[in-house]
């Protein structure tokens, strides 16, 4: 298929060299030569523009690909970012309910901290919807050891 390709850009080009020639030789003056006026011709009306728009294309390609690039690593530093603002509303809520509990007020129910946790995350990052923001929170309370019903039972058991 590259040869194909090569071959049909060759013979386009070879093709616009012999048109430029023959015009060349009816309107050349006596002092230059019908050759050097279509190759002149060819190279600035022809050549040159490809060229162009194949650097132009070829540039455009690279930037794509530098764009997707930066983007993967730029969506895993954020995925990442919200993981660990998840894990801080984890244990900002545990550490209210344990205070609730320490000063002899009435504990908060796995509902209501899970609520708190929810909305503390989607404080610390709005364009959360509530269905991402509880799954956040269910992933943060699997890693976390010693909180949640998972116990010391945690998906990082270890740490």
């Amino acid at each position: 298929m590259k040869r194909f390709i090569v071959l049909m850009l060759l013979v386009v080009i070879i093709g616009c060299a012999m048109s430029n020639v023959a015009f060349a030789a009816d309107a050349a003056p006596a002092t230059q030569s019908a050759l050097g006026i279509a190759i002149k011709d060819t190279v600035d009306n022809t050549i040159i523009p490809l060229l162009v728009a194949l650097i132009g294309s070829l540039i455009s390609i690279v930037m794509v690909k530098i764009k997707k690039r930066l983007n993967i690593q730029l969506s895993a530093e954020t995925e990442a970012w919200i993981q660990r603002q998840a894990e801080a509303a984890v244990q900002m809520v545990a550490e209210k309910a344990a205070a609730k509990i320490k000063y002899g007020k009435i504990a908060l129910t796995k509902n209501e901290k899970l609520d708190m946790a929810i909305a503390s995350l989607i404080s610390k990052v709005p364009h959360l919807t509530k269905e991402q923001a509880d799954a956040y929170i269910h992933a943060a309370l699997a890693r976390i050891p010693g909180i949640g019903t998972t116990g010391d039972q945690s998906l990082v058991a270890g740490k």
